[in-house]
């Protein structure tokens, strides 16, 4: 028996006798198996996800989603304003400021978007709230309203890009798919994400 087929062996029979397998030691074996195969551990994590995960959506699929955003494009490269926004609500998540998936509209979000985008450019930050808006054309990213459904699907519909101030009195907060958010609340899983993100936009 080679190793990586005793690899999948510890895995079958923690999963046929329901024993815990907790995200350190499905990641060290997923690491393993990378090794012995000369694979990309990342790669070897995401199709290992697509083969297993039974959720609605897994992390192969956000892979594509985050590698597929819907932007503008100027002088041949895309614009990273949604890219930028994502990572700086990662980083949030991992530092501890954002412990739910529920996004407010604050300052927060406007300071930790400002600092990201510094990160990458030597430009003036342009204000979050028009990616915060425009993240509604991506399936992953939802709203919740204050009180009228009725009234956020008016701002939606609306063509350009609504004010900070009329956004506040209708969309209580943003929030992603659960899966997403519990993947973005995982270290080796957001790393994925934030990878991908820094790959197709900020290079």
């Amino acid at each position: 028996m080679d190793r990586i087929t005793e690899l999948h062996l510890i895995l079958d029979l923690i999963k046929k006798h329901n024993l815990p397998l907790s995200p350190i030691l499905e990641y060290a074996i997923q690491e393993k198996e990378a090794e012995y195969s000369g694979s990309n551990p990342e790669e070897v994590i995401i199709e290992m996800k697509l083969q297993e995960d039974n959720s609605p959506k897994n992390l192969a699929e956000y892979v594509n989603d985050f590698a597929t955003l819907s932007v503008a494009v100027s002088k041949g490269k895309k614009l990273p304003h949604k890219a930028i926004l994502l990572l700086s609500i990662m980083q949030m998540i991992e530092d501890g400021d954002l412990a739910n998936n529920m996004i407010p509209l604050d300052n927060r979000i406007a300071e930790t978007f400002a600092r990201t985008w510094d990160r990458y450019f030597n430009t003036k930050a342009p204000c979050v709230w028009t990616p915060f808006y425009h993240l509604k054309g991506e399936a992953f990213w939802h709203f919740k309203s204050q009180d009228s459904s009725d009234k956020l699907e008016m701002l939606l519909s609306f063509g350009g890009t609504p004010s900070i101030g009329k956004m506040r009195p209708v969309i209580k907060f943003a929030y992603f798919d659960e899966e997403l958010y519990s993947l973005m609340d995982n270290a080796q899983t957001r790393n994925i994400l934030r990878n991908i993100l820094i790959e197709n936009y900020l290079l």
